[in-house]
């Protein structure tokens, strides 16, 4: 599974929840997370 991620903060990851986090915990294959490269040199 390949699966993006957004880089939420702890708390908003409290408050909003995670489906990168979740499918992180209970998938039983591999998973790369990507995350979006802020400073535009993609």
């Amino acid at each position: 599974i390949v699966i993006g991620a957004t880089g939420l903060n702890a708390v908003e990851r409290l408050l909003i929840g995670s489906v990168t986090e979740y499918v992180t915990r209970t998938a039983d294959c591999d998973i790369l997370v990507v995350r979006h490269n802020k400073a535009g040199l993609d």
